[in-house]
């Protein structure tokens, strides 16, 4: 296991994040929704799809294995990196939940990252229009970010 390192970070990154962490740290907000009390933001330990990042912050998708109303399939063929239930497992991402995750927090919450360094998960790496067209969501959403 080798946490990944704020350099390492770019779009198309596959990263195991600690969500109670990023909680515990301040700074990350999301898009998810929350009805009737019911926060719908993932917790606990969950991967991510790394969809662009700046100077301080990265936008993410959370990871699912089954399919859910919203959801949307990756392609199996865009996948590389460290196998272990990624190639060749149904992968989903939620069209209506994104993070917006400080860099800074990356490292200490990737703590659990199973991939080392040269051989991380990655999706559609290179592949700018499948990454936008998976971040046009957000604009999409009806909820507006907040914090975690």
């Amino acid at each position: 296991m080798s946490a990944v390192r704020r350099g390492e970070v770019s779009a198309g990154l596959v990263v195991h994040l600690d969500t109670q962490v990023l909680r515990d740290r301040g700074g990350a907000a999301t898009n998810a929704e929350v009805s009737n009390g019911h926060d719908r933001a993932v917790h606990g330990p969950h991967y991510f799809l790394i969809l662009q990042v700046d100077a301080d912050t990265c936008i993410a998708a959370p990871l699912f294995s089954n399919r859910a109303p919203g959801s949307d399939v990756l392609d199996d063929a865009r996948k590389a990196g460290l196998a272990d239930k990624w190639v060749g497992q149904a992968t989903y991402t939620s069209r209506w939940q994104h993070w917006r995750i400080p860099l800074a927090s990356i490292e200490v919450a990737s703590a659990d990252e199973e991939s080392e360094s040269g051989n991380r998960r990655t999706y559609a790496k290179g592949d700018v229009a499948e990454l936008r067209r998976i971040l046009a969501w957000q604009a999409k959403n009806r909820c507006a970010y907040r914090a975690v």
